[in-house]
């Protein structure tokens, strides 16, 4: 190997080690989304300083090295999966980039995910650093999360973070996942460990990770906790006795029929007494609704999509979208009834969903013969951990990093036979040395654009929340000056522009005769060429992606002010509002606002239509009552 080879192997090397120590940890306060953003933008980076350390290797020597391994199909078919999804994508944009706020999912973090695997598989002999690495960034996450719960940041966030912790992941079940899929590491350390002391820190490690899970009072996380520390008993005592094995069996059939309701609660099929479960919930219910229930619901709008999309799904992450045209009806009982589910709370029934029965077939496979390859060991659990709070939930940036990169460790530590698939080539090593810097440097920027968007639209966010129109607006400009194809910045730009509109009326208007006639020309003219551009933005964001109902109510939002200036604009909200239906036809608050802007125009018939229409879709809806008892 070449002397810059041999410094490229070491810029893989450490560049690994940061992204299984940092990522984990990185937030960063000032963007619109604090974890998973910041998350997803750091494994941007460092897949295209890995890739090109890699491609630099491939050019001192003239060859395109990529080890082959045991997964190779099941990654294929996954990734082609996902590429064909994403062509037939109801939102391409979302698509290859993920649901803004979640970001994890797209098309683009998957072939990062792969990428990642065989830089990963192709170019380390020794992985102990890299398992050091994910423990120690581990621990960190564990402490601040046990310091979260005696209230060390209790004042910087609005969520009870004492009550259910979520440290630097950013919700509680993400934080359970996360070190559920880790535990098994210093489980196994300690069974192995030679010496009193790797004992005790090794125990220490476990008790800590355990305590943090406890901590966060998830449900899937610690029944996904409770699975994987009996089948790792079961495995120990199997070592022993085989009977062990055989016994397990009959018990996990017996706690099947014994808690069948239960089953039937979480099972992917739904129970056969959905609506009855969501009327007894919505009758006894203390606070919020039971969380199955709630899963329940939205997995029956996703089994719905996967009817409707049967082979490619609506689109990788559009379930945001989708979900809403088949959402049960059900769902408006709930008390998260006003809630936009981005996700369908299952990672299986929302892969069929969004990518198809071809998408699902292809994720189960890559995670059965994941499984069968990792047996037996801490991986191997550690991955069965990830595959149960996947099911009650859906996968994040670490999480999703373990679970493409676990198998790369192990197949690693393991010394398989090595086989390559080799290439050769020849090209000038300055010259492709110097094309390689341009494409890094080209492909860096995205993420950087990714960044400095994002910044400016969630500073435009907070100056419209001080009530500071200007600097709100020149942020969100430049927001969409950096990202031109991002819906959600042409929306929030609108909604601020018609503000600063109807806000600009009242002021010439209290202002009155104490104005000159040329100050006055100006105000009414700035007016009016935000009415126009609050318009046209808000149109904008709709036909950039007309599957979102945000935007549809984000355009009535902007409609109803410019109403306040021009009266014309009132009839086009609910225009708007009336197309809104179409794609989210359950959803009893737009019948409710529909009616509100009929009963303002003094048509009390069309009114009470669509009052009575909200409280069909949400009989317990009581300011629809109130509505319809004014009207009479």
């Amino acid at each position: 190997m070449g002397k810059l080879a041999t410094y490229a192997d070491k810029t893989i090397e450490y560049l690994f080690y940061t992204l299984f120590f940092f990522v984990p940890l990185v937030l960063w306060p000032g963007t619109s989304e604090v974890f998973e953003f910041n998350k997803m933008l750091l494994v941007y980076a460092l897949t295209i300083l890995i890739s090109a350390a890699w491609v630099v290797k491939w050019i001192d020597q003239k060859k395109i090295t990529i080890r082959r391994t045991p997964l190779d199909l099941p990654i294929l078919l996954f990734l082609l999966s996902q590429v064909l999804s994403t062509i037939f994508s109801i939102d391409t944009h979302t698509s290859i980039w993920g649901y803004y706020s979640r970001f994890h999912g797209g098309l683009m973090s998957t072939i990062s995910y792969t990428v990642l695997y065989y830089a990963l598989v192709s170019n380390f002999k020794e992985v102990n650093f890299l398992i050091y690495s994910i423990i120690s960034s581990a621990v960190l996450v564990s402490l601040y999360g046990v310091l979260e719960h005696f209230g060390i940041d209790k004042h910087l966030w609005v969520q009870d973070v004492q009550n259910r912790i979520f440290s630097t992941l950013g919700q509680p079940n993400w934080l359970s996942a996360y070190l559920v899929a880790i535990l098994p590491l210093p489980i196994f350390n300690a069974i192995k460990a030679k010496n009193r002391n790797n004992l005790i820190l090794w125990v220490s490690l476990a008790a800590l990770f355990l305590i943090t899970i406890f901590f966060t009072k998830s449900q899937s996380g610690l029944a996904a906790t409770a699975v994987v520390l009996v089948a790792i008993l079961v495995y120990f005592l199997g070592q022993k006795n085989k009977l062990f094995y055989y016994l397990a069996i009959p018990l996990i059939f017996g706690l099947v029929v014994y808690k069948w309701s239960f089953f039937q609660k979480i099972s992917p099929f739904g129970p056969p007494n959905l609506t009855q479960l969501v009327q007894a919930d919505n009758l006894h219910r203390f606070g919020g609704s039971d969380s199955l229930v709630i899963r329940q619901v939205v997995w029956q709008g996703a089994r719905e999509l996967a009817k409707k999309n049967p082979l490619f799904g609506t689109g990788v992450e559009t379930f945001g979208y989708s979900y809403f045209t088949v959402r049960p009806a059900a769902h408006n009982l709930l008390s998260e009834w006003e809630f936009l589910y981005n996700k369908a709370h299952n990672e299986y029934l929302n892969m069929v969903a969004n990518t198809g029965f071809f998408g699902l077939a292809s994720y189960l496979l890559l995670n059965l013969v994941t499984l069968y390859l990792l047996w037996p060991g801490p991986f191997f659990f550690g991955y069965l951990g990830i595959i149960i709070t996947n099911y009650f939930g859906f996968s994040v940036v670490p999480v999703a990093l373990f679970f493409f990169l676990f198998p790369a460790l192990y197949y690693i530590k393991s010394n398989h036979k090595e086989q390559h698939l080799s290439i050769n080539f020849h090209i000038n090593k300055t010259f492709g040395l110097f094309l390689l810097l341009l494409a890094t440097s080209y492909l860096l920027l995205i993420p950087y654009h990714q960044l400095t968007a994002d910044l400016a639209y969630n500073l435009g966010k907070q100056y419209l929340t001080a009530n500071y129109l200007k600097p709100s607006l020149e942020n969100l400009e430049r927001a969409t000056q950096i990202s031109p194809n991002e819906p959600l910045y042409w929306s929030q730009l609108a909604e601020v522009q018609a503000m600063t509109a109807s806000a600009i009326k009242d002021q010439v208007a209290a202002a009155g005769a104490s104005i000159s006639a040329e100050v006055k020309q100006a105000g009414t003219k700035l007016e009016t060429d935000l009415m126009t551009a609050a318009d046209t933005n808000s149109s904008k964001a709709i036909a950039l992606n007309p599957n979102h109902t945000n935007f549809y109510k984000s355009r009535a939002k902007v409609l109803l002010y410019l109403g306040t200036i021009d009266e014309k604009y009132n009839l086009t909200a609910r225009e708007t509002l009336l197309k809104l239906i179409e794609i989210s036809p359950t959803d009893a608050k737009v019948f409710y606002n529909i009616g509100l802007l009929y009963e303002s125009a003094g048509q009390t018939g069309q009114a009470r239509t669509f009052f009575q229409k909200a409280l069909d879709l949400k009989p317990d809806y009581d300011a629809v009552k109130a509505a319809l008892k004014a009207l009479k």
